[in-house]
C-alpha cells in the first residue's frame, strides 16, 4: 500500500459520494485495507498488535449489512 494508492481510493470514494451505501463500502475496504497493511508491514510492533487485535474483529460473527 502506497500514498498514491490511498489517495486514489480517497479520490474513488470522494467520486462514489451520491451512492452513500458504495462509498461507504468503499471506506469500509480501505481501513480495513490499511488495518491489514499496518499488521503485515508495520515495524512498530504496537500498532503491528494493534492491527492484529483489530483483525480479530473478522471472527466475531454478526450481521453486516447496509441499507
Amino acid at each position: 500500500m502506497t500514498i498514491e494508492a490511498v489517495h486514489q481510493k480517497v479520490d474513488k470514494i470522494r467520486n462514489a459520494a451520491g451512492d452513500d451505501e458504495v462509498a461507504h463500502n468503499l471506506e469500509d475496504g480501505l481501513i480495513w485495507d490499511f488495518v491489514h497493511h499496518a499488521a503485515e508491514n508495520s515495524t512498530d510492533p504496537k500498532i503491528k498488535e494493534m492491527a492484529l487485535a483489530v483483525m480479530e474483529t473478522k471472527k466475531v460473527l454478526f450481521e453486516r449489512w447496509c441499507a
